[in-house]
């Protein structure tokens, strides 16, 4: 059985993460082929509704997004990396930025319990367990 072990991690250094502020952060599943500044704020942030329930609409290039808020779990962070420039064999990232929630859109369709995005809430709780384990796996073996 692989332990943890044997498995490659990294790290981010908490007193980094806790001089960098936090961002507002808008999944939205399609593709941009642009990469340069744009006016987020004025042409969609300002255009956003919500309702009682906090659930979130708005329109982009006239396609309906619904949207709703997902709270990072006790324990993570949300995070913006971003490569360095540093000549290496593994590939570096660096904090930009980090948030404690962030605001995901489905296309055309209310957000609900079944996408990826609210599913991130229960698989956090399995690989926590999961974890659980392994580290009392490794304990007990080492004894």
């Amino acid at each position: 059985m692989a332990t943890m072990k044997d498995k490659k991690k990294f790290k981010i250094k908490l007193k980094i993460m806790e001089t960098k502020g936090n961002c507002n952060v808008e999944y939205i599943p399609c593709k941009i082929s642009f990469s340069g500044s744009a006016k987020v704020t004025e042409y969609f942030t300002s255009n956003i509704s919500s309702n009682v329930n906090d659930k979130y609409k708005v329109s982009l290039h006239g396609y309906p997004l619904h949207g709703e808020n997902i709270s990072i779990p006790k324990g993570y962070v949300g995070a913006i990396l971003e490569p360095t420039n540093e000549d290496s064999s593994l590939p570096k990232l660096k904090p930009v930025s980090k948030f404690d929630q962030f605001r995901y859109w489905n296309w055309d369709m209310p957000t609900s319990k079944d996408d990826t995005m609210q599913q991130i809430k229960q698989w956090t709780s399995i690989t926590k367990v999961l974890m659980e384990d392994d580290e009392q796996d490794a304990s007990s073996s080492a004894k």
